[in-house]
């Protein structure tokens, strides 16, 4: 029992954008896996991002994943590569600009080779900032 204080402690002082980029990568796949919840209303979509406005699928499509060993070295990489970005690189002063990075880099990621004006707008707006 003593392992799991030590475990959740340690979980605690983990940097908030890292700790829920770990819990969503493991939490998705593992409830599409059981049926809990459906694919289809995680995948990108342009239409319903755009129009309908759901933005979570900008993100929620880099986690559809079959739970397997390769998933789990992925989950245990992004984690850590992730708190040392958030953490200590010097550039995410605050957890929200580390979240807007994700944001923006999902999004970057899922933008489909035939809409490239939209992919060219999101680019060029970032370099401008």
């Amino acid at each position: 029992m003593q392992l799991f204080g030590e475990l959740g402690h340690w979980f605690g002082q983990q940097p908030q954008v890292s700790k829920w980029l770990l819990i969503f990568s493991v939490l998705i796949p593992i409830c599409m896996q059981f049926g809990l919840v459906s694919p289809l209303i995680l995948y990108y979509d342009v239409n319903k991002i755009v129009y309908k406005l759901q933005i979570w699928r900008v993100l929620t499509s880099l986690f559809l994943a079959k739970p397997s060993i390769s998933f789990v070295f992925n989950c245990f990489f992004r984690f850590q590569y992730s708190c040392q970005l958030e953490f200590g690189s010097g550039k995410f002063l605050y957890p929200g600009e580390y979240l807007y990075f994700l944001l923006l880099t999902g999004l970057a990621l899922n933008v489909p080779d035939h809409n490239w004006k939209f992919n060219t707008k999101i680019i060029s707006r970032w370099q401008m900032e």
